[in-house]
Formats: C-alpha cells, sequence, structure tokens
C-alpha cells in the first residue's frame, strides 16, 4: 500500500545535513536513562542516513520544561546510550542558545559526527510553532525529516512550522508507524475486539465512538469501567469514577446496543479499602460492594470473560489497563489479559494491536512487548490516529494533497 508520503526514497541525501526530529522523551532518573524503546525505534533511520552519505542532527524533547532550561529535563544523559549504540563515532551534544549561532552549529563536526541537541522545548517558542523560531531552526540544516510519530498531533515548531522552510521527509519510524497500524487496525480481519481500559472514560470518549462500528466486542476495564458500572445502576463504594459521564456511558452502551455489538463490562472485581501492596483485598461480585470498598481491578470471572472473547476474535486492539497494574496484587487482570492475548498472537490465532504508555509498560513489565504483533510507539499519537484525526504532524509530509492523509483513517 503506498500512503503517498515523502519518505527518504525520496531524496539525495549525500553531503546533506539532516535535521532529524525525534522522540527521545524517555525515563531519565537522576541522570540514569530507563527504557530505551523509542531510541532502538529511530536506529534504522539514523543508519540509513549515515549509510547514504548524510550528516546527522538529532532534536527531541524531554517531559514538560515550560519553554525554560531546566537541568532535569537535559537530553545530556542520552550521550552515553548513543555511544553505546554507534561506537566509534563522535556525539557532540549542543546546549546553550544554539540556534543564534547556525554558522557554527556544525563546527568541529565531520561526516561521522552525530549531533545531540539540547532539549528543544528548553525554547519557549518550540510549542508555539513560531514561525520566526522555526526559520532559525532551519538555518541549522538542508532537510528535515520527521522519525517521531508520538509528536505528530503536536503543532510544534520543530514538527511543523520548519516544513514551511526546509524540503520535508518520514523516516523509517514514522513511516513504519502508519504502515503498520494501517495494515493491523483498518484491514484488521473480524470479529474484531477492542480492549479499553484507563483510568477515564473522558480520555476515550472519541476513540470509543470511533471504533464501535468497526469491531464486534468491546472489552471495559480500569477505573472508566467503573463509570460505566454506574450507568448501569450498579453501587461501587468509593471507587474512582466519573460521574459527569455517567450520561455518555448510557449513550455508548445504547450505540452498542443498537448496533449489536457484544460489550464486557466486570461482572466480578478485585476490592480493597486502600490502594497499598500490604493492603486486604477481597474479590466480590459487581452487586456485592459495601460502602468502603474500592475497585482496584477485575475478578476472576471477568478475566475468564475476556478470554472467551479473544478465542472469538482475529483482531484485538488494546489501550489502557485493567486494573491498578502498578500495585501488586492488582495487576492480576492487566497481566493475565496480556498474557492470554499474546498466546494466542503467537499462535497465530489473533493479530494483536497496542499503543500508549500504560499498555506498553504493562507488556514490558512481563518481557512480552515483543510479542504482540504491533507495538505502537505513539502514545498520545496513537490514540488520536485511532480516533481518525488528521494530525498537523503528518499533514505536512503528505505528496501534493495533504489531506489524503485522510485516507488512513
Amino acid at each position: 500500500m503506498s500512503l503517498n508520503l515523502r519518505t527518504l526514497d525520496d531524496i539525495d541525501l549525500q553531503n546533506k545535513k539532516v535535521f532529524l526530529r525525534v522522540d527521545f522523551n524517555i525515563p531519565i532518573n537522576n541522570g540514569v536513562v530507563g527504557d530505551c524503546t523509542r531510541i532502538e525505534a529511530s536506529l534504522p533511520t539514523i543508519r540509513e542516513i549515515r549509510q547514504k552519505g548524510g550528516r546527522i542532527a538529532l532534536f527531541s524533547h524531554l517531559g514538560r520544561p515550560n519553554g525554560c532550561v531546566n537541568p532535569k529535563y537535559s537530553l545530556k544523559p542520552l550521550i552515553k546510550v548513543l555511544e553505546e549504540y554507534f561506537p566509534n563515532t563522535p556525539i557532540v551534544f549542543k546546549e546553550g542558545d544554539y540556534i543564534q549561532n547556525p554558522e557554527n552549529f556544525w563546527q568541529n563536526t565531520d561526516e561521522n559526527t552525530i549531533i545531540l541537541a539540547e532539549n528543544i522545548r528548553f525554547y519557549e517558542d518550540e510549542e508555539k510553532n513560531d514561525i520566526g523560531f522555526a526559520k532559525k531552526l532551519a538555518q541549522l540544516a538542508d532537510i528535515m525529516v520527521n522519525d517521531a510519530f508520538a509528536t505528530c498531533h503536536r503543532s510544534h515548531a520543530s514538527i511543523v512550522a520548519i516544513t514551511q522552510f526546509l524540503p520535508s521527509f518520514a523516516g523509517r519510524l514514522l513511516e513504519s508507524e502508519l504502515t503498520s497500524l494501517y495494515h493491523f487496525y483498518i484491514q484488521g480481519k473480524q470479529p474484531f475486539m477492542a480492549m479499553i481500559g484507563g483510568a477515564k472514560i473522558s480520555s476515550k470518549i472519541e476513540v470509543l465512538k470511533k471504533i464501535i462500528p468497526k469491531i464486534q466486542i468491546l472489552g471495559i476495564g480500569g477505573g472508566m469501567a467503573n463509570t460505566f458500572l454506574l450507568a448501569q445502576g450498579y453501587f461501587i463504594g468509593k471507587s474512582l469514577a466519573e460521574s459527569g459521564q455517567i450520561s455518555i456511558a448510557k449513550d455508548i452502551l445504547q450505540q452498542c446496543q443498537k448496533l449489536n455489538k457484544k460489550v464486557i463490562l466486570p461482572i466480578d472485581v478485585v476490592v480493597a479499602e486502600e490502594l497499598s501492596p500490604n493492603t486486604k483485598v477481597t474479590i466480590k461480585n459487581i452487586d456485592e460492594l459495601s460502602e468502603n470498598d474500592c475497585i482496584f481491578d477485575i475478578g476472576p470471572k471477568t478475566i475468564a470473560l475476556l478470554k472467551n472473547a479473544l478465542n472469538e476474535s482475529k483482531t484485538l486492539l488494546w489501550n489502557g489497563p485493567l486494573g491498578a497494574f502498578e500495585t501488586k496484587p492488582f495487576d492480576q487482570g492487566t497481566h493475565q489479559f496480556a498474557q492470554y492475548a499474546t498466546l494466542l498472537t503467537k499462535e497465530k490465532k489473533i493479530t494483536s494491536i497496542t499503543g500508549g504508555g500504560d499498555s506498553v509498560a504493562a507488556l514490558a513489565s512481563l518481557g512480552l512487548e515483543k510479542d504482540f504483533s504491533y507495538v505502537s510507539t505513539g502514545g498520545g499519537a496513537f490514540l488520536e490516529w485511532i480516533e481518525g484525526r488528521i494530525m498537523p504532524g503528518l499533514e505536512v509530509l503528505f505528496k501534493n494533497n495533504p489531506a489524503s492523509c485522510a485516507i488512513l483513517f
């Protein structure tokens, strides 16, 4: 399938200085780099540009420094990581106000050097998508390559405005994300199951509305399931819920009923009075909760229902944990669902797709992140893609007619 994207296949990279926008927004605690998945995902793009004679400067954000220099959000710790991936390659770190002297940016570097620029969000004009700032960024390079699918839903200068001043192309990771999402989601085999979890229904309303016509089975877990239980008239004790979203939950349930979609909500839950590893837990049917109960996970009967639903399905879209999985023993619902989904994936009985930080983290905690058919690095961008939004960072990379990216949805 042709995505009509401008990619690395469309440019001569020999002796070109490349502004490579990556997403290295990864955990760094006290200078120690955590999960390197996003760095590894962009390695094919970096290596191909180098092999074709291009010179690379890497630009990324980290956290939310709000336009101020903050050592907590420095990218400097990534130097050692990059040196491990690129031995015998000089990694030059550019900090300070590097855009004010573009003629010095590449000074004392050669074609083998990789430049790592300091956090682009240390400049307040980045998140404003400021044209003047983007023009200064463009003076640093000959070509812009965007390999940061996870940021394509943001109208920021290093993603959108810069494309007004430099020939701009998609990197291999971004290209792969779109191709894979189209293949696994748009062309997914039926019956199609969606498992949507997480804390709040308010953050998943558009996703739910978009996917319901496509799927046959909808599983709902996590804190957002509590709002649906309230909508059905259940008492949920002191459990997390969004009372302002009950009418939305009712509408979604009615839409599913009208379209003859199967909905799986918790029929039993793991409850406690507080979220703590040492707290006393009880498994209760959903109609047995008392005043002090808080729901922190789904129970074994619900897990069995979800496994049966997976057995009926050919494609799975999963986003969001099924309980408070970061705290044992409330990780069992999420972990058992993930393990069974990966088992069926390995047996080629289903195609499985996931994205979003918590879902990927849950898989990673089990060492299963490579066992789904497709794991998106996109985070919020993954959800917006599922919602069908045309993202500004993608629009500017499409050939001829930017709105043609709507074919992906």
